[in-house]
C-alpha cells in the first residue's frame, strides 16, 4: 500500500481502537490527539527501509538511495557496539533492527515483520507506556495491509513470505476503497453519527 494509504487506515485504526473522549477536557483531547499522531507515524514507520518510500523520504532525506544499506548498517554497528558497552539492551535491539534493515531488502527486512513490531513496542512502552497502544496500532495496521498486497516476512528473519495478494499497490483498492474508506470511518468515529448514510 502507498504511504498515504498506510497514514489513513493506521488513523481509522486508532478511531475505533481508542474513540474519541465525548466532550474532552483540554488534557484529554490533548492525550487522544497526541495519540493518534504516534499511530500516524507508527503506520509508515516499516517503510523507513525504503528511501523511494514516504517514511524514508522523511527520516533520512538527505542520504542517497545507494548509501543508504552502508548508512543502516553503521548506525546499527554503533548502536550494538555502545548498548553491549553500557548494557543497554534496548539500544543493542534497535542496532540489530537497524543492521537487519541494511543487509535486507525492503519488504524482506526486520521493520516488516513481527519482530519489528515487537521491537518498536518493548523500545516504546520502556520510553512512555502510554504510547503502546498507538504504536500497536499503526505499526499492526502496516503490516496486515501489506499482508493483503505484496506480502510480508512474518517469520523474520526466517525465510517465507506470509501473502494473500488481494489488492495491488497503488491500484484502485488502495486509492479508493482503503484511503477513503480508512477517512470515512475516522470522520464516522470522530462526528460519531453515521456517515455513510450520507452516500
Amino acid at each position: 500500500m502507498m504511504g498515504k494509504t498506510h497514514m489513513a487506515v493506521g488513523a481509522a485504526a486508532y478511531a475505533v481502537v481508542v474513540p474519541p473522549p465525548d466532550k474532552p477536557s483540554i488534557t484529554e483531547l490533548v492525550a487522544w490527539l497526541t495519540g493518534l499522531a504516534v499511530c500516524i507515524i507508527a503506520a509508515i514507520a516499516a517503510d523507513v527501509d525504503d528511501p523511494k518510500t514516504y517514511a524514508g523520504k522523511l527520516i533520512m532525506p538527505f542520504i542517497p538511495r545507494w548509501l543508504r544499506p552502508t548508512a543502516f548498517a553503521v548506525v546499527g554497528i554503533l548502536a550494538i557496539w555502545h548498548g553491549y558497552n553500557q548494557s543497554n539492551q534496548i539500544l543493542m535491539l534497535i542496532g540489530f533492527g537497524f543492521f537487519g534493515a541494511a543487509i535486507s531488502r525492503h519488504r524482506n527486512s526486520p521493520t516488516h515483520s513481527p519482530a519489528g513490531l515487537l521491537c518498536a513496542c518493548v523500545v516504546v512502552y520502556i520510553y512512555s507506556p502510554m504510547l503502546l497502544i498507538p504504536i500497536l496500532t499503526g505499526y499492526s495496521s502496516h503490516l496486515i495491509i501489506d499482508a493483503i498486497t505484496e506480502g510480508i516476512p512474518w517469520a523474520w528473519p526466517l525465510p517465507g513470505w506470509f501473502k494473500i495478494p488481494l489488492f495491488k499497490t497503488g491500484g484502485f483498492f488502495d486509492v479508493i476503497v482503503f484511503r477513503y474508506g480508512a477517512v470515512l470511518v475516522f470522520l464516522n468515529q470522530i462526528i460519531g453519527n453515521d456517515i455513510s448514510a450520507f452516500f
